[in-house]
């Protein structure tokens, strides 16, 4: 997983290169912005690693300016240093990254695949965000013997070969263990597989006043974000006012419908109740505990549930086969303008016909489609320059709701063009069951949080810290019993600087 620190706003190349430009209209030159990236990325080395033989591998631009003086500092601590560069000739280097060379106080040699054998750590000074075409030739050849080696490996802003901003894989790419960016993370760091890539991700400070970094509207989820939006358990507290939630159940696969009751629960709905099938009712009510399990046959007895009930939000979708009965359903909770989460087979059910779904939609909707139903609605949707991040928003603002595009690197995205990326998610969550699991965290939530959009948030990253300590053998149930320690955890004074 990606570590980051410090939480904050996640930024485009873009936005980068206008804010190193917008310093440098400040007063602040080029140059002494690549002395400091240089000197940070050596703190960093010293702060992670004992003095060993390092190499640094620098590329023909800024990035390999960066590392220049990287190794000049880590010279000047007495580490044993090794500088290699792709340029033939160093008067090939130009502006600030040339006065950087000419700088460093030791040998610079050309890139060779010879003499790495002492090698106890590798610095990627090679082509950070700079890349644009595949790496190929003898930089991917000794690309592929470091990765291969046994020393770690810190790179430079961003792990050479990925797409800063997509987070695609150009050729080749160093898998590093530790990654020093400035000012601000990049999306290329939290997303797959840029994030398989990066290692932990440290955001050094180099100078650049903080107003620069503007207009991308993408963050990372962080509970320091919407820890503001989630009210603490009061003495005053009735189970109307923690909000009551409706799940709809089908007559097939009930354990999906039971997995999302439970999680609502957990998330802290003050009463969670079942919508079944008249025939499915034995199913439902032999196994009922704390939830309250109503047959209905009709719509207008669902509405009176909402009535009877108050009931905040709803859920549609776990277990729900994907049919013409579902699409019904769906299209008349729709209807009534109630907060509704649509998961599952109740996305699945518009394949074909993805614009009765979309043209119904409204801003109190949450969708949690995986990569498969994503497809369904939007079959025509491919990446774009910022990759999985451009088709959801896109989708959002057609869709005028909020929409969770689940994975590894699960992205949230609003009908104004806001967005999340979460990556607190283990790869071990790729089980049956996980998302009617998440299905349930976010109705649950939605029950008590007023905002579609934040109470998304909260439930992916309730989602994901469940998952943390269970490691590999964890199946759906066991998210459902860690949901309390990570509201402990949310509720500790701790949890503001995560």
């Amino acid at each position: 997983m990606t570590q980051f620190h410090p939480p904050g706003t996640i930024i485009t190349t873009a936005t980068m290169r206008v804010a190193e430009q917008g310093a440098v209209d400040s007063g602040i030159s080029m140059r002494q912005l690549m002395e400091n990236a240089g000197k940070a990325v050596a703190e960093e080395v010293i702060r992670h690693y004992a003095p060993r033989s390092t190499l640094i591998l620098c590329g023909p631009g800024n990035n390999g300016g960066d590392g220049f003086v990287a190794a000049k500092y880590l010279k000047e601590e007495g580490w044993p240093v090794r500088v290699m560069s792709v340029v033939r000739s160093l008067d090939e280097y130009k502006g600030p990254a040339a006065e950087a060379a000419q700088e460093y106080p030791g040998e610079i040699d050309g890139l060779s695949p010879h003499g790495l054998e002492n090698v106890e750590l590798v610095v990627d000074a090679l082509f950070g965000t700079g890349l644009s075409q595949p790496i190929n030739g003898e930089i991917k050849a000794l690309i592929d013997i470091i990765n291969d080696m046994d020393a770690p490996t810190v790179s430079v802003d961003m792990p050479s070969g990925i797409e800063g901003d997509s987070g695609k894989v150009l050729g080749a790419v160093v898998e590093a263990d530790l990654t020093v960016t400035f000012g601000r993370a990049r999306t290329g760091h939290f997303l797959v597989p840029g994030c398989l890539n990066s290692g932990k991700v440290v955001v050094a400070d180099i100078g650049i006043p903080e107003k620069l970094f503007l207009g991308d509207r993408i963050t990372a989820n962080r509970p320091s974000s919407w820890m503001h939006h989630l009210q603490e358990p009061s003495a005053f507290d009735n189970k109307f006012v923690r909000g009551a939630c409706l799940i709809m159940g089908s007559g097939q696969m009930t354990g999906a419908v039971k997995l999302a009751t439970h999680a609502s629960r957990r998330a802290g709905a003050g009463l969670s109740i079942v919508a079944c099938p008249v025939v499915a009712y034995p199913i439902y009510a032999a196994t009922a505990m704390g939830e309250i399990i109503v047959p209905v046959d009709t719509h207008s007895q669902v509405k009176e549930v909402f009535e009877k009930r108050q009931v905040k939000s709803v859920l549609i979708g776990p277990g729900a086969p994907p049919d013409e009965n579902t699409q019904g359903s769906v299209l008349r909770l729709l209807e009534d303008k109630i907060p509704l989460v649509i998961d599952g087979g109740a996305i699945s059910a518009f394949e074909g016909n993805p614009r009765r779904l979309l043209d119904a939609l409204h801003d109190q909707v949450i969708m949690t489609p995986h990569e498969g139903e994503f497809a369904r609605l939007f079959p025509e949707f491919e990446d774009g320059p910022l990759g999985k991040i451009s088709r959801v928003r896109k989708a959002s603002k057609i869709a005028g709701c909020t929409i969770v595009l689940k994975g590894y690197d699960t992205v949230i995205a609003n009908q104004e063009g806001d967005c999340v990326i979460n990556n607190n998610a283990p790869a071990t969550l790729a089980i049956a069951g996980a998302g009617d699991v998440l299905a349930g965290i976010i109705v649950g939530l939605r029950a008590h949080v007023p905002s579609a959009y934040i109470a998304a948030q909260i439930g992916v990253w309730i989602h994901g810290e469940a998952a943390q300590p269970l490691g590999e053998g964890l199946i759906a149930e066991d998210l459902v019993d860690e949901i309390p320690r990570v509201w402990e955890l949310l509720r500790s004074n701790s949890a503001v600087a995560i």
